[in-house]
């Protein structure tokens, strides 16, 4: 439950206090301790009592503002953020446009279930739960009704992976984050305990020049000589073909064929583009929300090097690269790790103190992908879908699911993200010309504005509408999306053009790529599918308009 459960029915006008000790958990008197070390635990935060030296003193919290005081051993005040208010999709309520915790909520938050609504969701879950008992004998009719009802929150995790096939091979995911894990840890501990590519490069400039050149010799140069076995060189640098050159031995064996694909600069190069990309996914969700300062470069680079056995300190981004494949070796070894929800966990593993629970996750699951399909491996987008999936499933599931999303019928995604994209101008092809047999009015409208499909309609259909909008749509849009394939994702599109149609019509060039900008604040998402499953399109027309678009590429 949390600091915070336990306060709920004390808080009311007075500011409450907790005090930790080193006694066994006893929430009655509101004294909490997780293996051995007291802690204060809230929803969103854990924050180890070795962080303070021996111990915290009173904490108190304030009703009026939600604030949060934490004495540390030595008596210092410590201010902390008041707690994340969420939606039901763990999107955070009182954060403003900073990016920061604030009191209030500055997003609107819907009203809460009638008690009838809650009655026919119990029973929709019910029904669901019975489905996904008798999975085999589904007709494929009713469940093709109940996907377009929209799938219960509660359940919408368990019927997706059912819908993607579920988790082919058990323990799969786990031995490729092992493997990855442990071949990037080897190589940034190499790179941490070498000198720099530019400074040894400098030195051999240097000795090559003194082999023309004789320097006076100092008293210092002379004790090195004599110190220095018979024949050996008095620098203690790598020379060439050390692991620190300029090329490498193990550099050199990359280009071997029996190298593991995980040992390779090409996949690693992968996992940086990956690394930029997982601090832009969602960074409102509270499962991948980052505090503005949450260890300092000190901190990360002094744990880094007493890991290494380092007697300096090395990069802060290469430490903390060091410190979270540490951690992503420790999470998959640990039994059941990657197959609990996260959003379920009670007690968050301290090291989220060096990255977020959620983008840890995620950092998993996009790499073990790109090392499981080497092929296509990593395109922006992914991140999307693959972040969207942890919010309602466990990692391991996320990665399945992604697996299924990307290869097999009906989403069949893979080519989108594949070299050169193809698949994605097919898509925008079929878009573009369903738009002006739907909605020809405004289709001529855009094209005297020179509004081109790909100038609003590329992201929301690489991403099948979740890196923009809100999860009311997106959740919905997915549980059709995974029984019906591409039929829904056109039909979407079509009904938010066709909502906002009169609007788009009166505006000019600059006015409407304003307004897509804007768009995905304003959509309701129910309307907008209530909307779509309206507009007939036929599955035919969808396959008539792919075929036309194969044709023009062979001419």
């Amino acid at each position: 439950m949390g600091l915070f459960g336990l306060a709920e029915k004390q808080l009311e006008s007075e500011a409450t206090t907790f005090v930790f000790d080193q006694e066994s958990v006893d929430r009655n008197n509101n004294k909490v301790v997780i293996d051995g070390r007291p802690v204060f635990v809230c929803p969103t935060e854990l924050l180890s009592a070795e962080e303070y030296e021996e111990g915290f003193g009173p904490l108190t919290i304030k009703p009026a503002t939600g604030q949060i005081s934490l004495t540390d051993s030595e008596g210092t005040e410590i201010t902390m953020s008041a707690p994340r208010q969420l939606d039901k999709y763990g999107f955070i309520l009182n954060i403003d446009a900073q990016g920061s915790i604030c009191d209030t909520p500055t997003t609107v938050h819907s009203m809460p279930s009638t008690a009838a609504e809650a009655q026919r969701t119990e029973r929709r879950e019910q029904k669901w739960n019975t489905t996904l008992t008798n999975w085999e004998r589904r007709r494929q009719k009713k469940l093709k009704e109940r996907l377009r009802k929209g799938v219960p929150d509660a359940v919408r995790g368990k019927v997706w992976l059912t819908l993607g096939g579920g988790i082919r091979e058990p323990g799969l995911y786990q031995e490729i984050v092992q493997k990855t894990s442990d071949a990037m840890l080897r190589k940034c501990k190499e790179q941490a305990t070498q000198i720099p590519p530019e400074a040894v490069n400098a030195i051999h400039a240097i000795e090559e020049l003194s082999a023309t050149v004789t320097p006076p010799t100092s008293d210092v140069s002379s004790r090195s000589q004599q110190d220095s076995p018979k024949g050996s060189s008095t620098s203690s640098l790598p020379k060439e073909g050390s692991p620190s050159s300029k090329r490498s031995k193990a550099e050199e064996e990359e280009e071997d064929e029996n190298v593991d694909y995980a040992f390779t600069k090409a996949f690693r190069t992968v996992q940086d583009t990956i690394e930029r990309d997982i601090h832009r996914t969602f960074p409102r969700h509270n499962l991948f929300y980052e505090e503005d300062k949450r260890r300092d470069d000190e901190e990360v680079t002094n744990a880094a090097s007493n890991l290494l056995g380092l007697s300096g300190t090395c990069d802060p981004e290469l430490a903390s690269i060091i410190l979270n494949l540490q951690r992503d070796i420790k999470t998959v070894s640990t039994t059941g790790a990657t197959t609990t929800p996260l959003s379920t966990s009670s007690f968050p593993d301290p090291s989220q103190l060096y990255s977020p629970k959620g983008q840890a996750a995620l950092r998993r699951v996009l790499r073990a992908y790109s090392y499981y399909d080497r092929e296509v491996s990593y395109c922006q987008g992914m991140n999307f879908i693959a972040g969207m999936f942890l919010t309602v499933m466990s990692e391991e599931e996320a990665f399945w699911l992604l697996i299924s999303v990307m290869h097999e019928k009906p989403c069949e995604m893979r080519g989108m993200f594949g070299e050169g994209m193809r698949e994605t101008h097919k898509v925008l092809y079929v878009a573009e010309n369903l738009m002006h047999s739907h909605l020809p009015k405004l289709a001529r409208h855009f094209d005297r504005e020179n509004i081109h499909v790909t100038m609003f309609a590329t992201q929301w259909l690489l991403t099948q509408y979740t890196s923009s909008f809100k999860f009311d749509l997106v959740t919905r849009v997915w549980d059709g999306f995974l029984g019906e394939g591409w039929k829904i994702i056109y039909r979407v599109m079509l009904a938010l053009l066709q909502q906002w149609q009169s609007q788009l019509l009166r505006m000019s060039f600059e006015e409407i790529l304003a307004f897509f900008r804007e768009l995905p604040e304003r959509v309701d998402g129910d309307a907008v599918m209530e909307t779509a499953f309206r507009i007939k399109l036929k599955t035919r027309q969808i396959v008539k308009l792919e075929k036309e678009w194969y044709a023009k590429q062979q001419q």
